[in-house]
């Protein structure tokens, strides 16, 4: 696999095959983060603050008593919520915690779960549009790539997730508990043999913390591969394993380069977004102050200030998140695209039954159109 032709030939897609862009803002929006804009609210209520002491009573066991004290706190938290409500915003309405947080974590799991589907979707979308105009040079539309998407095969791209995410999590854990496992059986004995003991730890830990991260790019490479034999093939998940593994172990370097090469481009691409967010920030500080300076001229009522406050932080947050979740949808487009081709030239199975032009240095990708 020509690593260098690949990447070439994936940002000239990603800037000409603009209908990826927007499952590349799907995903920018699903991975972004948003509580670095969440402001710290730094009130206390005397609710927040309470401590909970758990007294058995005669003939009580510690469950027991530890549920009558969680069922006494959480109606005093009831009546201080419901009494603060009353007092701050002259609400009369009387609060129950416990349905309040079912509720939340109700939607929240809701949330999370469709936005798996709609990352996972877009995922999809983008190889499976990737690979048809690198074969046949057929583009397709934004509403034809999300049917392409919505398949099975997203959710055999969310099980390979899970297995990869799985196995590392139990390597790790085994690695170190291998390691910190001999401990009680050091400690507490001999100046010497408990530094030795220490000294032989560190270092063994360290050492499991360098073969973990060097262990990592393989696995990383595996999961890309997987993901798209699974997308483009529509093979199931432990078939998508097995089969990104042989493209691995067939062409090492060629697949290690092009984890650099993407490493190096994302790198890239932070550096160059500091100088971008810095002129965002600044734009959207002086386009955010203007309902203030509004506001401030023209009605200084209290109430008035505060809601010019409200909508020039809403402006603030638009001016700068709006074109960084753009540009990194931007960015997702092109390392998808980049992953998808190289794909296909180490190697699709579903290229090669249609002899379709799979290598860059084999047959030759198809050339990227003209805009």
């Amino acid at each position: 696999m020509d690593a260098i032709g690949v990447v070439h030939e994936a940002w000239k897609r990603t800037w000409s095959y603009r209908a990826l862009w927007v499952f590349g803002v799907v995903l920018s929006l699903l991975t972004f983060p948003w509580q670095l804009g969440t402001p710290t609210v730094d009130q206390e209520w005397a609710w927040a603050k309470r401590s909970v002491t758990v007294t058995p009573r005669d003939g009580e066991t510690f469950w027991q008593a530890l549920r009558r004290s969680m069922a006494g706190e959480v109606r005093e938290a009831n009546r201080d919520l419901s009494r603060l409500l009353a007092e701050e915003w002259d609400l009369d309405v009387s609060v129950n915690l416990v349905a309040i947080g079912a509720a939340l974590a109700a939607v929240g799991l809701g949330a999370s779960a469709l936005a798996k589907v709609f990352r996972y979707t877009s995922e999809v979308a983008l190889a499976r549009m990737v690979a048809r105009d690198a074969r046949s040079g057929e583009r397709v539309t934004v509403w034809r790539g999300l049917g392409l998407g919505w398949s099975s095969r997203a959710w055999r791209v969310l099980l390979v997730d899970l297995i990869v995410a799985f196995v590392w999590a139990a390597v790790c854990a085994l690695l170190f508990v291998a390691i910190l496992g001999p401990i009680p059986l050091w400690v507490g004995g001999r100046d010497g043999v408990v530094f030795m003991g220490a000294l032989l730890t560190g270092s063994l830990t360290v050492g499991a913390v360098v073969v973990a991260m060097v262990a990592s790019v393989p696995g990383a490479i595996l999961a890309r591969l997987a993901r798209r034999g699974c997308a483009l093939d529509g093979t199931g998940a432990i078939a998508s394993l097995r089969h990104a593994a042989g493209l691995l172990l067939g062409d090492l370097r060629g697949c290690v380069v092009l984890w650099l090469t993407a490493l190096a481009a994302r790198a890239a691409w932070i550096v160059a977004m500091v100088p971008v967010a810095l002129v965002l920030i600044a734009g959207g500080l002086g386009i955010g102050s203007l309902p203030v300076l509004g506001a401030l001229t023209t009605s200084p009522a209290e109430p008035i200030v505060y809601s010019a406050l409200g909508v020039g932080a809403v402006m603030f947050l638009v001016v700068l998140v709006l074109p960084l979740v753009l540009l990194n949808g931007v960015r997702r487009v092109f390392a998808a695209t980049m992953w998808t081709l190289a794909y296909d030239a180490l190697g699709s199975p579903e290229a090669v039954e249609q002899n379709a032009p799979i290598g860059v240095d084999r047959v030759g990708l198809r050339p990227a159109p003209a805009d």
